[in-house]
């Protein structure tokens, strides 16, 4: 049977079903059903105000629990058994736009269809940053099953050839949300008769390095962190490499992470497994790691709390009042909070900057200077583009953007014996593949 007409009997079960199948409330008489039910209302309770999608909602079921309720369904007898928000649709073509709804709720749905995969990608694109999705399926061993014979059906005499009622193990449900980007953040068996899931969604990085000085303990490190997609620009001018980074972050769309960092500050895999927890968890459109100016001038950190003199910017020149770094030992106390910081200026020991965010604030240069370095024709001629992370640090506070500082990754600035080799030596751009999933 070809998918079109598959889709078609299912659009006539269901609309047959939902004018001769009894109401909800006698469907949900049954002691499992109503487990379930406490189990999914005390989810619920958790955000009360939360934009919610209902997909599979039948006759608004569990409307009264939720108070800013959309209801979506494919049978249109169910539909009008209720009032309010209501979608007459089929879960696998979500009418919706993108980032829409702070969370989508699936009681018992899934498993009477066949495309679970496409639903729960079309509930990622829908859904925002931070939103969270809630889905209970029951819990068995037969993904896809088609029920022959049900008894409830032959009572309303419903047609059931084409009836769908899937069963899901923990391995399948696991691979399954994993599978459409969602990270699973309870997964529960109740009373070994379904699965309550609750998951948000899971987001893509891509770490861009910026290598110039070649420090051996810094490749050490990042080649241990094999979770994540890397782009190593070498030997490349910093304003040739921001445009490569950024160019390369927004031609390739499955990206929702830009991270960036220098081949001088040294840290660990858990300094970006930490990066990424806190965008997924908190949604900050812009948090980074901070590390020593100086391991020579010990004592002060690459962060600021307060705003740059106005002389700085009218001037263009960092000079000694205007640029107010603070101590490494007052961040290591709590002095400023623990463990975020609301900064001002954080360098580029180890950023994270949202897609959305750095389509609204690119990095780009603070000034133009000539010097040794400027090789090119166009840099000779121009200059080239210094001091990205402070012109950052400008458009951020100009545009409103929130800096935040996680003062638990704490990255050695290393000061190499050899001059930078910026702009020196033969250029590179390598693409590293992660090899597993974080």
């Amino acid at each position: 049977m070809s998918t079109a007409k598959r889709d078609m009997k299912l659009f006539r079960f269901y609309n047959e079903a939902g004018e001769k199948y009894p109401s909800s409330e006698i469907i949900y008489k049954a002691e499992s059903a109503q487990i379930r039910k406490r189990v999914l209302c005390n989810l619920l309770r958790s955000n009360p105000n939360a934009l919610t999608l209902d997909i599979g909602c039948s006759d608004g079921y569990y409307k009264p629990y939720i108070k800013n309720y959309v209801g979506l369904d494919i049978a249109l007898a169910r539909l009008k058994k209720f009032t309010g928000r209501r979608v007459w649709a089929v879960a696998e073509h979500l009418p919706f736009a993108d980032k829409t709804f702070d969370r989508i709720f699936m009681s018992e749905t899934l498993e009477h269809t066949w495309k679970r995969k496409q639903i729960l990608k079309d509930c990622h694109r829908i859904l925002k940053d931070k939103g969270t999705l809630i889905i209970s399926v029951p819990f068995g061993k037969h993904p896809f099953h088609i029920i022959k014979k049900w008894d409830m059906l032959e009572k309303y005499d419903i047609s059931y050839s084409s009836y769908i009622h899937g069963h899901f193990t923990k391995y399948y449900t696991r691979n399954m949300m994993r599978h459409s980007k969602f990270h699973i953040t309870l997964l529960k068996i109740v009373k070994k008769k379904f699965i309550v899931v609750k998951a948000k969604k899971m987001f893509k990085a891509l770490w861009t390095i910026f290598a110039h000085k070649h420090s051996p303990l810094f490749w050490q490190w990042a080649n241990r962190v094999n979770f994540i997609d890397k782009l190593i620009i070498k030997n490349h001018m910093h304003h040739e490499a921001h445009r490569i980074g950024m160019k390369y972050f927004f031609n390739h769309p499955e990206y929702d992470y830009y991270i960036i960092s220098t081949d001088d500050a040294l840290g660990t895999p858990y300094h970006l497994k930490l990066l990424l927890e806190d965008a997924e968890k908190y949604g900050f459109p812009v948090v980074s790691g901070w590390c020593s100016i100086d391991p020579q001038k010990n004592g002060l950190a690459s962060l600021t709390v307060k705003p740059c003199h106005p002389n700085v910017i009218k001037n263009r020149k960092v000079l000694p009042y205007g640029y107010p770094f603070i101590s490494i030992k007052d961040v290591m106390i709590g002095k400023y909070g623990y463990p975020f910081i609301k900064a001002w200026f954080n360098g580029v020991a180890l950023n994270l900057v949202r897609r959305e965010t750095l389509r609204k604030v690119p990095y780009r240069p603070f000034k133009l200077q000539r010097d040794r370095l400027c090789l090119t024709p166009e840099t000779k001629k121009r200059g080239r583009g210094v001091m990205f992370d402070l012109q950052f640090a400008f458009d951020c506070a100009r545009k409103k953007v929130p800096i935040k500082v996680d003062t638990r990754i704490f990255l050695l600035h290393a000061k190499t014996k050899s001059k930078s080799k910026v702009g020196v030596g033969k250029k590179e751009i390598k693409f590293v593949k992660a090899k597993r999933k974080l």
